[in-house]
């Protein structure tokens, strides 16, 4: 009796041993390593040169990055987070309006430098992107989110055209543009932001 107790025993401990090796495999297949980037060439670090109504800068300075989240967790830009294959869908940025301007609209466009063909990915908020939004006043904080409509059903299939959605782990900061009445626009790779670990490179200085 007592060496068929040992044995049922030994044998629990392997089933169970076998479901947590199961249950830690499927958990790290699901939640991978990605991160967030700045580019090593921002766009306004080459001299570009533009015509009004649109301009460039080394870093925009109207309005400033106050965190962002994935999932609702905060990340910083360059450091390592945990996430899940649709960290993209679920990548919001807080961003303040600290400049004296009224803003129409806010777009942080990330590319996917994983990919053969990189594509665009934007974050928008603001009245020229959502006619149910407000434009952005001066002290202004907004959400800037993935447009809902359709954009990430084509992310996912442009995505599966080249490679996994799950093997995509790094999204680089591509370009950030501001759009002003009169069809204003300022745009730049760099933007002004409240914590320093997100501070952009030294390309704009």
């Amino acid at each position: 009796m007592r060496r068929a107790s040992r044995i049922r025993a030994n044998f629990l401990m392997v089933l169970a041993g076998l479901w947590l090796l199961i249950f830690t495999t499927s958990g790290a297949a699901q939640t991978q390593q990605k991160v967030l980037v700045w580019s090593d060439h921002p766009v306004g670090s080459h001299h570009e040169r533009t015509r009004p109504p649109h301009q460039i800068f080394k870093q925009l300075d109207a309005i400033e990055i106050q965190n962002i989240n994935v999932g609702g967790k905060p990340i910083a830009i360059g450091e390592p987070f945990s996430a899940d294959e649709d960290w993209l869908r679920d990548l919001t940025f807080r961003v303040k309006n600290v400049s004296d301007k009224e803003l129409t609209g806010i777009q942080i466009t990330l590319i996917l430098p994983e990919l053969e063909k990189p594509i665009q990915l934007p974050y928008v908020s603001g009245c020229r992107h959502d006619k149910n939004q407000p434009c952005i006043t001066p002290g202004v904080e907004v959400e800037l989110r993935m447009p809902p409509i359709k954009l990430y059903d084509w992310v996912k299939s442009e995505v599966a055209t080249q490679t996994e959605l799950r093997k995509i782990t790094k999204a680089t900061i591509y370009h950030v543009l501001l759009s002003l009445p009169g069809d204003i626009t300022w745009s730049s790779g760099c933007v002004k932001t409240n914590d320093p670990k997100n501070t952009c490179s030294d390309h704009t200085h």
